[in-house]
This record gives structure tokens, sequence and C-alpha cells, in this order.
């Protein structure tokens, strides 16, 4: 898999470097980075090359930038930056690492009480997500 946007790992675009390809989607790569001014661990999120023109994922990813910006919350990603690279627009995310709900959820050890606990984050928020009057398409956590 020869990824697109970074090139490959260790590829360092504006403050942050390139670590490991996460995701690819039909528009944008999600890689692993690191912020080489911070530290932190973060996901870089870009347009594909082949996206790069294509106004409607540009436009979502745009989209994308302001909802992440408009909600601050505790079990919502933190939006760290927006801009672009190389002509593509990109966000740079709070890199979470873990598992998925799904691999949680299929786990036969998981407990009636962490069922419980993790509905309630993700209730708390769709109600925070929600109240700054955004509908999300796509839960995950």
């Amino acid at each position: 898999m020869t990824p697109e946007v970074a090139g490959s790992p260790g590829t360092v675009l504006g403050r942050y470097r390139a670590e490991e390809l996460l995701a690819r989607r039909r528009a944008t790569e999600i890689w692993a980075a690191r912020d080489l001014e911070t530290g932190e661990a973060v996901a870089l999120k870009m347009l594909r090359r082949s996206a790069s023109d294509d106004a409607e994922a540009r436009a979502r990813l745009e989209r994308e930038v302001r909802t992440t910006s408009a909600v601050k919350h505790r079990h919502v990603v933190r939006r760290v930056a927006d801009g672009e690279h190389d002509g593509r627009a990109c966000l740079v995310l709070e890199r979470l690492v873990g598992r998925t709900l799904e691999a949680r959820l299929a786990e036969a050890t998981l407990h009636a009480d962490a069922v419980h606990t993790l509905a309630l984050e993700l209730l708390d928020a769709l109600a925070a997500i929600h109240a700054a009057g955004l509908v999300h398409r796509a839960v995950a956590c």
C-alpha cells in the first residue's frame, strides 16, 4: 500500500512527522503522527492526492474542521489544528489509542456495569454534539 499523502513514515509535513498509516478512505488518509514542537501524538487526516481537486471531498473535510472546532467535550476527539499541505486540506486531531467499541463489546468478559458506563459516556458526548447544533452521522467510541 503506497501512501498518496505523506509519502512514507518519517515524512515531515509542516510541524508533524508521519509515523504510521492508520486508515485509507475514499478521499482521505489518516496518519499517526508526532507534533515536532510539542511531542504530542496526533492523528493527521489529509485529502488524498487523487481527491485534492474534488470539491465535494474538500467541502466534507472543511465541514469536519468546523464540526470538531464547535464541540469541546471530554468524550469527543479534540481538534488540534487544520490547514493545507501541498494544496491538500488537512485536519490534525488528538490521537486516541485503544480498542474500538465493537472490539470491547465482542469480549466475553465485558460486564454489564462496563457497558452501562460506556453507554453513558457515549450519550453524554452525543448530547454535547447535539447541543452544538450538529447531528453525527457515524458514531465511534
